[in-house]
């Protein structure tokens, strides 16, 4: 890949990073799922020689489901 690609690249997820980490401090699980996807998707294919970024990558989503999960166990019913 192109080096001012990968620059881009960059910039972009950087620009999504402070995206998701802003839904996700406010507890806006839902919409930071997307944002996640999406900085995920850019990162397996810019840096798909760098397994460390990749699995990283992954382990905030998985983070992000299990904040979910509780999130979603927590309300009570009716």
């Amino acid at each position: 890949m192109p080096i001012a690609s990968r620059a881009d690249d960059f910039d972009e997820l950087k620009k999504l990073e402070k995206e998701y980490n802003a839904h996700k401090a406010a507890g806006r699980y839902r919409e930071a799922e997307p944002i996640g996807r999406k900085m995920l998707a850019i990162v397996e294919q810019s840096f798909q020689a760098r397994p460390t970024i990749i699995a990283n990558g992954l382990n905030n989503l998985a983070n992000l489901y299990q904040k979910q999960a509780k999130e979603n166990s927590e309300v009570p019913d009716p």
